[in-house]
C-alpha cells in the first residue's frame, strides 16, 4: 500500500515549532540551522517528524544516523522501508512503500514564465504545453510529473529531463512499469507520486496531524 500524508505549514503555531525543536538530535538542528528562511527550516523539521512519526508506528526506530542521501540528493534508509519527500510553499509531503521505490513532488502554480523552462522538456511534453488552454496549470502538471518519475527512479533531474516523456500514466523503464498519479491536495498545488505498479493497487492520502502524534 502506498501512503501519502501531508502538512499545511499554516497550521503551525510558534509552541508547536519549539517542540519539534526541542526533539531533534543535535546534528539535524545544526543541519537545519544552515537554511537562511525561515519556511525552508520548517519543510526540513516537519519532514523529519513526518517520516520519524510513520517509522515508530510500524515500530522502527529512526536515527538521525539512519537517514541517509543518495548521491542525487534522495534521502532513504539502509534497510527501507522506502519514502520520499517534496514541498512547496506551505506543503510538506511524504510518501511512504514498504517494499519498492517511490517518488513524490508537490509544486506551488504560481505565475511564470514557462517557455524558458519548456526548451529542455520531451518534445511530446512541449507540444503539449504549448496546445494547453492553461499553459501553466498543463506546465506544472508536467514538471510534478517529471519531478516525481525521476526521483522514484534516483535520477537527477538535470540528467533526465528531456529523456522520457511522463504523458502516459505508465512507463517502462529496464522492464519495470511504473505509475503515475495526480494527487488531490491544494486546488493552488499541483502534486504527482510515481511508484512501481506490481502489488499496488490502493493509495491512501493523510492529512497529518501532530496532536495525534504518539
Amino acid at each position: 500500500m502506498i501512503t501519502i500524508k501531508y502538512f499545511n505549514l499554516k497550521t503551525l503555531d510558534s509552541s508547536q515549532v519549539d517542540k519539534l525543536y526541542s526533539n531533534c538530535p543535535e546534528k539535524f538542528k545544526q543541519e537545519v540551522s544552515r537554511f537562511r528562511l525561515e519556511e525552508d527550516r520548517l519543510h526540513r523539521l516537519i519532514a523529519r517528524e513526518i517520516v520519524q512519526s510513520h517509522f515508530q508506528n510500524l515500530g522502527i526506530n529512526l536515527s538521525i544516523d539512519s537517514w541517509l542521501r543518495s548521491a542525487n540528493g534522495k534521502p532513504f534508509l539502509k534497510k527501507g522501508p522506502f519514502f520520499n519527500i517534496s514541498h512547496s510553499g506551505n506543503y510538506v509531503v511524504v510518501a511512504f512503500n514498504q517494499s519498492e521505490e517511490i517518488g513524490i513532488d508537490i509544486e506551488h502554480k504560481i505565475e511564470l514564465d514557462i517557455e524558458p523552462l519548456t526548451f529542455f522538456l520531451h518534445p511530446t511534453e512541449i507540444e503539449f504545453i504549448k496546445n494547453a488552454a492553461n499553459k501553466v496549470e498543463a506546465f506544472y502538471y508536467v514538471w510534478t510529473r517529471k519531478e516525481a518519475y525521476l526521483k522514484a527512479l534516483g535520477t537527477g533531474i538535470i540528467e533526465g529531463i528531456s529523456h522520457t516523456s511522463v504523458l502516459d500514466d505508465i512507463l517502462i523503464n529496464k522492464e519495470t512499469s511504473w505509475i503515475l498519479k495526480t494527487l488531490e491536495i491544494d486546488s493552488e498545488f499541483s502534486a504527482t507520486v510515481c511508484y512501481q505498479s506490481q502489488n499496488q493497487n490502493k493509495i491512501t492520502i493523510e492529512n497529518y496531524n501532530l496532536v495525534n502524534r504518539r
